[in-house]
């Protein structure tokens, strides 16, 4: 008997902050998402900041949100097989052979986290006690207020880590999916200044 496995391909496994990847898992889990035709997931970044990035093509009339592929996907896999982004293509970039150019998506993947002297450092008192957090959690710094934080190494298990510090020191409850929307300083404060209006004047926190 002759079971067939599938191809040996070590561009399939990589290796992201000390973890084994498979991107075919990846692929399989945002591949499983409502409106979605095919995925592809390829890793790009140097290698310290290295990370997953996730394109698919939707079924024709579809709507694909990005945030809603993630939030799923990050209750499927482990947190750091989860996707750091996803694009949504018209179509696929292919080789002189008809196959998908891996290399073409990775070079289309989002650019890594601007360096720290361009940094727009936290503004407001509720942006530098998220950066604060931030800083703590991940052991990066400086953090600016337009930081990512998929970017300067957090997943998704450190993102429920984060919400819950940021509950207990702000008093400000986020979700997932909606931190996941826009996961940067200036996006969550943003998100706090809409819910909770004026309440975090400077001393205050």
């Amino acid at each position: 008997v002759l079971e067939f496995l599938g191809r040996k391909d070590s561009q399939q496994q990589v290796k992201i902050r000390g973890h084994r990847v498979e991107l075919g898992e990846v692929e399989a889990a945002v591949a499983g998402c409502p409106g979605v035709k095919g995925a592809v997931a390829v890793a790009a970044g140097e290698r310290e900041r290295s990370v997953v990035h996730a394109f698919v093509v939707a079924d024709e009339g579809a709507d694909v949100d990005p945030a809603g592929v993630l939030s799923r996907v990050a209750g499927l896999l482990p947190s750091y097989f989860v996707p750091h982004d996803v694009t949504v293509l018209d179509e696929w970039p292919l080789s002189a052979n008809g196959k998908v150019d891996r290399k073409a998506l990775a070079g289309m993947a989002p650019e890594a986290a601007p360096s720290a002297s361009s940094l727009s450092e936290p503004a407001t008192e509720a942006e530098r006690a998220v950066a604060s957090v931030w800083e703590e959690l991940l052991d990066a710094g400086p953090v600016g207020r337009e930081s990512n934080f998929f970017e300067l190494g957090g997943d998704s298990l450190m993102a429920m880590r984060m919400t819950s510090a940021l509950e207990k020191r702000l008093g400000f409850k986020i979700g997932l999916q909606e931190f996941i929307s826009d996961p940067t300083v200036a996006g969550i404060c943003q998100k706090i200044d809409t819910t909770c209006g004026d309440t975090y004047e400077e001393g205050t926190l």
